[in-house]
């Protein structure tokens, strides 16, 4: 935060701040450092009457009555037993619950990687418990791999865009969540001093050697909430904890920025094998969102 002051005060000195000041910044808060009626307030806004259009326009500060900013998990607060924390344990103030058991649901296969297969935490069947046990996901799959056994209906539209209403699936899952633990971000952060490394790094590219959760933190995070539609990533906003990974990964790419903002604020990766620069990290900050130039 002492390197965001100065890049404040340098850019408020030389009046290109757009009127933006650490004071009325907005901030993107941790899940778990809000209050329950904070965390029902959300939940609610993604509820909201006509929820299945309106989420799916990313409505709910215009139109759902909700009235903060969008919010980040701390993968290490959840990573030794997510399914009992408050983003995922399925009361009212989370952002849960879990799918039901299904012996079908094996994991997510990790092409390249040793070991191959995000494991199965036994779970991956339709939610039904917690605030999200009615929800409809409209769009995708775009591929049944590796969901052939677990009885999804097949989209009417090749490209996985047609309307194809079904139940939401999840296996709330700690062999994910371990491969985001905070030495994982530290060294992301503090390793890297161009964009390529970084991006590398998130993305586990190479996978490391001698890692048992060697998915990189950007994978991990994806599938901490794995099957339907959050385990394909073509369609996997559909399910709400998506921007929660998301925030995350801002978060970390702005403290990243804040090391040399002048030299990181605005690189694109360049590296080989990089298919879709920028994936994984969205435009937005986590602490001063408002002040993206800082």
């Amino acid at each position: 935060m002492t390197k965001v002051e100065a890049c404040m005060a340098a850019k408020i000195t030389a009046s290109k701040n757009n009127k933006c000041t650490l004071e009325n910044a907005a901030v993107r808060r941790e899940w778990s450092d809000l209050i329950s009626e904070q965390r029902e307030e959300y939940v609610t806004a993604v509820h909201f009457p006509g929820a299945i259009s309106r989420f799916d326009d990313f409505a709910l500060r215009n139109e759902c009555n909700y009235t903060g900013y969008q919010l980040y998990e701390n993968y290490d607060r959840y990573a030794q037993d997510p399914i009992h924390s408050p983003l995922y344990n399925g009361n009212a103030s989370s952002m849960g619950g879990n799918g039901a058991p299904d012996a079908s649901y094996k994991g997510m296969p990790q092409a390249g990687r040793t070991p191959n297969i995000i494991a199965s935490g036994g779970d991956g069947g339709c939610v039904t418990e917690g605030p999200f046990k009615d929800m409809v996901v409209n769009l995708g799959p775009t591929s049944m791999s590796p969901f052939t056994k677990l009885n999804i209906p097949k989209n009417p539209r090749g490209d996985g865009t047609g309307s194809n209403p079904r139940c939401l699936r999840r296996d709330t899952n700690h062999n994910a969540a371990m491969g985001a633990t905070a030495d994982r971000a530290y060294s992301l952060i503090t390793n890297n001093s161009n964009i390529d490394g970084f991006y590398n790094q998130l993305l586990s590219n190479p996978p490391p050697k001698n890692d048992p959760y060697p998915w990189g933190i950007h994978t991990a995070g994806h599938y901490i909430h794995a099957v339907d539609p959050g385990g394909n990533p073509a369609t996997d906003p559909g399910d709400p904890v998506f921007y929660f990974h998301h925030g995350s990964l801002d978060r970390l790419w702005w403290i990243w920025q804040m090391q040399d903002q002048a030299a990181r604020l605005n690189a694109i990766p360049t590296g080989r094998g990089m298919n879709m620069p920028g994936m994984g990290m969205g435009g937005g900050v986590v602490e001063v969102k408002d002040c993206a130039e800082c």
